[in-house]
């Protein structure tokens, strides 16, 4: 089974958007962490979901950031599911990812790309203004999608970094999960590489990040905290 997200212009905002959204008023920025559950990161998935737990904690307890940043997750494998839709910290409830087989990373990208325009319709129809969308993606092997798949996803990821629609975070868990990234999806954003007992560091940096960019203006350059220990400094234009 596969999944692919409604395209931007054929999902509206539901009632209980509208009402969030009249409610809040804020300002929002939304943050999808696109997540492999392949076979091969069971050794991890402890990890990633303590992280979810921690990140939404964090947020929550920042008082901005609380009421701006919206979460979502998608998992992809053999199949791609959205574990969980955008919601802001008080509202997040954080899933428990269980691994499976495949690597379909192409279909990630395209899905989680659609998942992203649909949302910023949604802020457009109801006057909520939005930071540039932050894109992760979190995995350790080798793709499984086709060839042909691949370039279509690297396509339309590169159409929407072109276009300024989101900021893009590939991260691999070695290096060898890094170069397979950057041979794969050619985007000119070369993929970071996160150590295998760092997962504490890298929620805690973007848990940070997100309050950082929370109390900017949208369009603002801003210069994140550094990554190290688990990789280098990051600067946003």
């Amino acid at each position: 089974m596969t999944y692919r997200y409604p395209p931007a212009g054929e999902l509206g905002a539901g009632a209980a958007d509208e009402v969030e959204f009249a409610q809040n008023p804020e300002q929002r920025c939304p943050v999808i962490l696109l997540c492999d559950v392949s076979a091969s990161m069971e050794q991890f998935m402890s990890d990633v979901n303590a992280g979810l737990r921690s990140f939404q904690q964090e947020v929550a307890r920042d008082a901005v950031a609380a009421e701006r940043v919206e979460l979502a997750v998608i998992s992809f494998s053999d199949e791609v599911e959205i574990e969980h839709e955008f919601a802001l910290m008080r509202n997040f409830d954080p899933p428990t990812l269980i691994c499976k087989t495949l690597t379909d990373t192409a279909l990630g990208v395209e899905t989680a790309i659609d998942m992203l325009r649909a949302r910023k319709d949604n802020y457009r129809q109801n006057g909520i203004p939005y930071y540039r969308p932050w894109l992760f993606l979190v995995s350790d092997g080798l793709p499984t999608s086709s060839a042909q798949e691949l370039q279509n996803a690297q396509s339309k990821l590169v159409g929407a970094l072109q276009n300024r629609e989101l900021i893009w975070f590939p991260i691999g868990l070695d290096r060898e999960s890094v170069v397979a990234l950057d041979s794969s999806l050619v985007t000119g954003a070369p993929a970071k590489m996160l150590r295998h007992d760092r997962w504490g560091e890298f929620f805690k940096w973007l848990s940070n990040s997100v309050a950082v960019v929370s109390r900017s203006a949208p369009g603002d350059s801003m210069r994140m905290p550094p990554t190290d220990p688990w990789s280098g400094d990051i600067e946003i234009h």
